[in-house]
């Protein structure tokens, strides 16, 4: 869904100049100061003929975005109900802004230079490509890989945000890779690229898939971190606001168990990410995603996940926890000749 505010998109189409400064982007320089600066015209007449061709197109489209913006107030004032047609009309504005710019040089020379303002339309278009050509190919691969779906996920899972987490000791982490334990101590940052205008509602989990049970020698999920409530939009997209239903605890995998994979997703929460949800604290950091997602309809935007296993700084996670640090290993093999008093028999003594 696309906000129309007004009859008017959060950015003006007009007011971006198609060349040769970057006054609609100022404030968005990065750390190393670049600006664009366009070809001379007069020099190259390929150059300035194309760059006639992009003039018109864009003064074509902008006269077209005027006309679905007359459609969306005649609309509004009309038959304000029919919030299908409105969110249709929002769709075709959304659309045209982008075809304005998709092939401006500048346009692209801001987006590859990191010099990206998610509130202009060609940059969120821009931006979805590059996700769904670069980390969203990796994330699949990792999370099939290394079986996140199906313990975790359905097989028709496929994330429309992408969540970048970073810890202080390591920074952004590609999905899947395994860091030292002692270096993922400490919360971490997220940030999540997404592509809506209007706020939206989330929830977060982070759960270990892979804690031993020793009573049904089999797996368990703990979780490590869950929040709700979490307000995100293209813009304010950190994750910090929210409902702290359980602390972040530090990951602490048991000694002599294999690599675990720490895992976060990120739930869009009901009504389209409108409504708010109210998890209780469980008693115990044993629960069942899956349960918890289908009991508050809960549906997978995002999600990545590291590996870790033992080191020394685990035992201070047990420590602070007060319980007793487990040790697993693989069962003794039994000795078939070794007798009730610890002696090992003569292997003929029986016959």
């Amino acid at each position: 869904m696309f906000a129309v505010r007004g009859g008017k998109s959060l950015y003006s189409l007009a007011s971006v100049p198609l060349r040769p400064t970057v006054l609609g982007l100022r404030g968005l320089a990065t750390e190393a100061g670049l600006k664009y600066n366009a070809p001379k015209l007069g020099v190259n007449p390929a150059y300035d003929e194309a760059i006639k061709v992009l003039e018109a197109h864009k003064t074509e489209t902008v006269e077209k975005v005027k006309a679905v913006e007359a459609q969306i107030e005649k609309a509004k004032k009309e038959s304000p109900e029919d919030t299908e047609s409105l969110e249709s009309l929002a769709k075709q504005k959304y659309d045209l802004e982008v075809e304005s710019l998709r092939y401006d040089p500048e346009t692209l020379w801001n987006f590859k230079h990191g010099q990206i303002d998610m509130k202009v339309p060609v940059y969120r278009h821009l931006k979805r490509i590059q996700f769904k050509k670069g980390p969203l190919s990796t994330l699949m691969e990792r999370i099939t890989q290394m079986n996140v779906i199906p313990d975790l996920l359905e097989t028709s899972t496929k994330p429309s945000v992408n969540m970048e987490i970073k810890y202080t000791e390591t920074g952004v982490f590609e999905p899947g890779l395994v860091l030292e334990s002692k270096k993922v101590y400490e919360k971490p940052e997220i940030t999540v690229t997404n592509f809506h205008e209007d706020t939206k509602l989330y929830t977060l989990l982070m759960v270990d898939p892979d804690d031993p049970n020793q009573e049904f020698a089999t797996y368990q999920e703990k979780c490590h971190w869950l929040m709700t409530n979490i307000p995100l939009n293209m813009v304010d997209n950190v994750v910090s606001k929210g409902d702290t239903v359980l602390e972040y605890l530090p990951p602490h995998p048991a000694k002599g168990t294999k690599k675990h994979r720490f895992t976060f997703m990120l739930l869009e929460q009901p009504e389209n990410g409108s409504a708010k949800v109210d998890i209780q604290t469980p008693e115990s950091r044993i629960i069942d995603s899956r349960e918890i997602r289908k009991a508050f309809g809960l549906e997978p935007r995002g999600v990545s996940f590291f590996r870790a296993e033992w080191d020394a700084s685990v035992s201070k996670v047990y420590k602070e926890l007060g319980i007793d640090e487990p040790v697993y290993g693989k069962t003794p093999r039994e000795n078939p000749y070794m007798l009730p008093d610890g002696r090992q028999s003569g292997k003929f003594d029986y016959m």
